[in-house]
């Protein structure tokens, strides 16, 4: 009889928090925001309060490379030659993952982008002076009257933690 479903998820998730023991301390920590592997395989972090920084550690391209592929596997998808990049969600810690293998990329990367630990209002947008009462109440009219609304800005930036005030 072939294992189970559950079985055969246990085994994936195992194996995935096995593999991602070289970042494991900072999917682990609050004050992370992003977790990065380079090409040159440096492993940098974004700190909230410190910034972005490289943590001394380099991780050899096959152990990125099958971090990306587990995480495929995880998901339901494939990466390769022909599919190069992936877009998820890592289970678990529900960080979104950017990952892409060669031949897009000199060697495999991903990136890690945690989610938000505080959770921000429109209110506070106001309070802090970010945002004006004014501009407030026409993006909540246009929530309201399910309006479409376009929010861009650069990586970091705050877009989804906005969007989700």
């Amino acid at each position: 009889m072939p294992p189970s479903k559950d079985i055969i998820r246990t085994r994936k998730s195992d194996a995935l928090r096995i593999a991602l023991a070289p970042v494991a301390e900072y999917l682990n920590d609050a004050a992370i925001v992003e977790i990065m592997v380079n090409a040159d395989g440096r492993i940098w972090v974004d700190a909230v309060g410190r910034g972005m920084y490289c943590t001394g550690t380099v991780m050899h391209a096959d152990e990125v490379e099958r971090i990306i592929r587990l995480l495929a596997s995880a998901v339901n998808s494939e990466i390769n030659d022909r599919h190069p990049s992936l877009s998820a969600k890592l289970p678990e810690w529900g960080a979104r993952v950017q990952a892409s293998v060669p031949p897009i990329v000199a060697s495999p990367v991903f990136s890690l982008r945690m989610p938000a630990q505080l959770v921000y209002s429109l209110d506070d947008y106001v309070a802090t002076g970010i945002l004006e009462e004014d501009d407030a109440s026409v993006l909540r009219n246009a929530v309201r009257e399910r309006k479409n609304i376009l929010v861009g800005g650069g990586t970091g930036s705050g877009k989804t933690t906005f969007v989700n005030a």
